[in-house]
């Protein structure tokens, strides 16, 4: 199969179903994200400081689901697998300068 969207860094799931990467936020972004506009203050400034989110897509039905909603100057990247389904991804926050460790459980709850 072939699954064309933006993205770095792609994981693939133990189990060969999912596969999740993270996406920087581009111009085109902006009615995914669920704004009414391009001309969004908050989108531009999304644009302006930067901002990545994890993208989960399930590889059997072909479904792509955005897991995160960073804020901007927030990246959310290099997701990876664990064993039992669940995957880690960083997070910096470029407004504080500090980065986290997050699991997520998506690919079980879908």
């Amino acid at each position: 199969g072939r699954y064309c969207l933006s993205g770095a860094k792609p994981s693939i799931s133990f189990d060969e179903k999912f596969f999740v990467t993270h996406s920087y936020v581009k111009a085109g972004d902006w009615q995914d994200l669920g704004f009414a506009s391009a001309n969004d203050p908050k989108f531009q400034e999304m644009l302006t400081k930067g901002t990545a989110n994890i993208i989960l897509v399930n590889m059997v039905t072909g479904v792509r689901t955005r897991v995160t909603s960073m804020q901007p100057g927030q990246y959310a990247i290099f997701p990876h697998w664990r064993s039992d389904g669940w995957f880690y991804f960083l997070v910096r926050d470029g407004n504080s300068d500090k980065e986290y460790v997050v699991a997520s459980d998506a690919a079980l709850t879908l």
